[in-house]
């Protein structure tokens, strides 16, 4: 990579700042990622309203006593794509995804909030697009939510997660289901809910299990993920209910030193190393 690339890059990634904190992901055979709106089922969508972006709070702004804009930029200029790349001009915010687990309790992955950032983010519910075309960038009080308190954040070695206690009750959305008993096997489908590259949210299918060893403390997947992801559910594609949370995975960008851009790295079959999951097992206590 020439030094001119580089520089662009690093610039990336410290745009994202400790939010997205640079763990990466990629897109494994074809792109499956999918707008809200495009979505016919009643259950995902309902998935995808227990489901928030999280965002420092000077990215919202309060434009009355009950109404907030999300502050955005153009997706494909904030994260130097070409212009051919999917979601080039859809809005883009730097942030990690969390999950409703109780009423006023989020799960995130560790590395995207520790007791220092509390002060300093926000969750907002509902940023997704509309059309095509609109995205839904502004909210009411019931969509925006903010840290009250860091309950528990762990980010040693493979295990990575958190829990964050909301500045209030959730009204009008449901937390999601953790499985409980037993374990994920390979082989068996799965799917994510969250905000890659603090994109409106998407929904990526059509991914199954690499890998899983219940001596470990997460599994590996194909999903179609990337920073911003960091967070998100993923869910078992027969049950519905949470596996774990997306924590890291495979480089998300190649470079393309003849535009000046980055383009979205694919894996082919097996190839690139797989998205890791932290099991749900770890966030379980939380919500009994």
């Amino acid at each position: 990579m020439s030094y001119l690339s580089t520089f662009f890059l690093s610039l990336f990634l410290l745009s994202y700042g400790h939010l997205a904190a640079a763990q990466n992901r990629v897109v494994y055979d074809q792109d499956n990622r999918e707008d809200l709106f495009l979505v016919d089922s009643y259950e995902l969508k309902m998935l995808a309203a227990s489901t928030a972006i999280m965002v420092r709070k000077r990215s919202v702004r309060q434009t009355s006593n009950s109404t907030f804009e999300l502050l955005t930029e153009q997706s494909g200029v904030r994260s130097l794509l070409c212009r051919s790349e999917r979601f080039y001009s859809q809005p883009s915010v730097a942030g990690c995804t969390g999950f409703l687990i109780a009423k006023d309790l989020i799960a995130t992955a560790g590395h995207c909030i520790q007791d220092d950032k509390c002060g300093i983010v926000s969750w907002i519910f509902d940023f997704k697009m509309l059309t095509a075309d609109i995205a839904k960038r502004e909210f009411t009080a019931e969509s925006v939510y903010h840290c009250k308190k860091v309950v528990e954040s762990v980010k040693v070695g493979d295990l990575d997660y958190a829990v964050v206690r909301l500045d209030r009750s959730v009204n009008g959305r449901e937390p999601l289901t953790i499985r409980r008993d037993g374990l994920i096997e390979k082989d068996e489908q799965v799917f994510i809910i969250g905000h890659p590259l603090g994109l409106p949210i998407k929904i990526s299918k059509d991914a199954y299990v690499r890998d899983v060893d219940p001596n470990k403390v997460y599994f590996t997947t194909n999903l179609d993920s990337f920073a911003g992801n960091s967070g998100s559910p993923v869910f078992n594609a027969i049950t519905y209910e949470v596996e774990g949370i997306l924590v890291r995975g495979a480089t998300d960008f190649e470079w393309d030193s003849e535009n000046g851009c980055r383009k979205v790295k694919v894996c082919r079959g097996s190839e690139c190393r797989g998205e890791d999951v932290t099991m749900g097992r770890h966030i379980v206590e939380f919500v009994q």
